[in-house]
């Protein structure tokens, strides 16, 4: 009986969650020629972040919404819980009303010194926002300081929004399938995980219809390894799997491939050579009868890359496929006829 083991044991970030988070803080009035703070209480937050080794959490927008009649008069700050500030907006749109709908990003095009009043849309502060993404927890109290630097008018602020997206990886750092008594086990293991609400493995015969055999709980965060196994009691002669990982938001992301063979008559019935290749790979495969076959090559992601009808003579046979145009990595050929269900894995330099 041949056992084909194929495993992942390379270090593997297979997603990352990103997740939106919108924090707003207190409203109210802006006294003429005075300043005011604004505060965001983000102290139970729990964003992620770099310091913890957790993941990172970036403020990708400022929004806010006032009603002022000479907005020349403003000049707008926002200090992280760091004691970091960033210049958003000084006294900018002369006489002109309000900031309506105004976006300080990380990705708009225009400078808010450009823009005239009421800034409706998004636009780069004055200085560059990422100074406050400086690495350090973000979780704490953030002050949005608006100043009335000029006598005669006052103004309201209608609403204030901060913006994070957060990425959190989940490291696998191995896969693997085999053999056991009549069932096969799979295994894995997660180096990290993060608000992963649970772990999906899928079985396959072809790698294109794919069933869920075992679901189990994840880990809403966790920096130590975590093991997992499950049983797959009907397997087929030869059974791809791969493992779905869901984050609380719903998001999936998806592992390698690995396979286990099971074919009692399929004893040295198949190799590659040479392995690694930058161009022909030749498989060798033996056969009982003369037939046709189909012949695959198919990347960890599942798709196929290549594939072709080829005839198989009563005997050995050597099979070879150009993969010179494939990217470098990790490959399955498949030979699949009625009496044929092999497959091997094969490395393009």
């Amino acid at each position: 009986m041949l056992k084909q083991l194929l495993s992942v044991t390379l270090l593997l970030t297979i997603g990352n969650s990103i997740i939106g988070q919108t924090f707003t803080s207190n409203t109210g009035p802006i006294p003429d020629n005075e300043c005011e703070g604004f505060r965001f209480d983000l102290t139970n937050a729990n964003l992620p972040n770099e310091e913890d080794g957790n993941g990172t959490a970036t403020l990708t927008q400022v929004c806010l919404d006032i009603t002022h009649p000479n907005v020349g008069d403003l000049i707008i700050f926002l200090t992280s819980p760091n004691s970091q500030t960033v210049e958003l907006s000084i006294a900018n749109g002369g006489t002109g009303d309000n900031y309506t709908g105004t976006c300080f990003t990380t990705t708009a095009t225009d400078n808010i010194t450009t823009g005239t009043a009421p800034f409706t849309g998004d636009f780069l502060p004055q200085q560059d926002l990422d100074i406050l993404n400086d690495g350090l927890s973000p979780n704490g109290e953030w002050v949005m300081r608006i100043c009335d630097v000029v006598d005669g008018n006052e103004g309201t602020v209608n609403s204030t929004e901060l913006i994070f997206e957060s990425v959190l990886p989940v490291t696998l750092s191995q896969f693997s399938a085999k053999e056991k008594n009549n069932s096969n086990e799979i295994q894995w293991t997660t180096a990290s995980e993060i608000n992963v609400a649970s772990h999906t493995v899928l079985k396959s015969a072809n790698t294109q219809n794919w069933f869920p055999i075992a679901t189990v709980e994840g880990n809403a965060y966790s920096t130590t390894n975590q093991s997992y196994s499950t049983i797959d009691a009907r397997p087929f002669d030869l059974t791809y799997y791969k493992l779905m990982t869901t984050d609380i938001d719903g998001t999936k992301s998806y592992s390698g491939l690995v396979s286990v063979s099971r074919s009692d008559n399929s004893i040295n019935r198949i190799s590659a050579s040479p392995v690694p290749t930058q161009d022909i790979v030749n498989i060798s495969i033996s056969s009982n009868i003369q037939q046709t076959a189909n012949a695959m090559v198919i990347d960890m992601a599942g798709r196929i890359v290549l594939q072709s009808n080829r005839n198989i003579e009563e005997g050995n046979n050597q099979i070879p496929f150009d993969i010179s145009e494939l990217a470098s990595g990790v490959y399955f050929v498949s030979i699949r006829s009625n009496t044929i269900n092999e497959s091997i894995k094969v490395i393009k330099k």
